[in-house]
């Protein structure tokens, strides 16, 4: 249901049905790395995503989103002071 949250722009429907998907299943990487992606591009919260998809990544599976979103993280964190 969060992907088609998502797809119609309702960003806050989309946060609210991973985030139960999540609490639903812990291990559900995809919605870790969901609830990343929206944590970042929409709400700019840098910090909670990289926790997000720390958490994902820490799981063992692979995930080449979650792996380029890492990147993507710890680069933008590494440019913002205090981070």
């Amino acid at each position: 249901l969060g992907d088609a949250y998502q797809q119609r722009g309702d960003w806050k429907g989309a946060l609210a049905m991973y985030e139960r998907a999540s609490a639903l299943n812990p291990s559900l990487t995809a919605a870790l790395i969901a609830l990343a992606r929206i944590h970042y591009y929409q709400a700019g919260d840098l910090k909670q995503a990289l926790e997000l998809v720390k958490r994902a990544q820490s799981l063992g599976r692979e995930d080449p989103v979650g792996t380029h979103l890492l990147g993507k993280l710890s680069l933008d964190s590494a440019r913002t002071p205090g981070e």
